[in-house]
């Protein structure tokens, strides 16, 4: 938690790699996430899309981009390439 708070501090949170375990509410980042994006792109919040790489290869450009660990899938099986619908 202290090398998030750490990070957002000195503005290198994007360059680093973020537990959502380690968040109390990981929902709030993301968000926060999305809002950065937003400013930083001067789009509207309602127009972005979240684009997501399994394989870690992620794609640079005026878009912000960062690496998650920790993630909790419910209601959904991972094949290790896509999500799907859990029967």
């Amino acid at each position: 938690m202290q090398q998030i708070i750490t990070s957002m501090k000195d503005q290198d949170i994007f360059s680093q790699t973020v537990n959502l375990s380690d968040l109390f509410r990981p929902d709030t980042f993301l968000n926060v996430l999305r809002q950065q994006t937003a400013r930083a792109t001067k789009q509207p919040i309602d127009t972005l899309v979240l684009n997501t790489s399994w394989s870690g290869e992620v794609k640079h450009g005026k878009n912000i981009s960062i690496k998650i660990t920790g993630l909790q899938l419910e209601g959904c099986l991972f094949d290790g390439g896509r999500l799907s619908e859990s029967a």
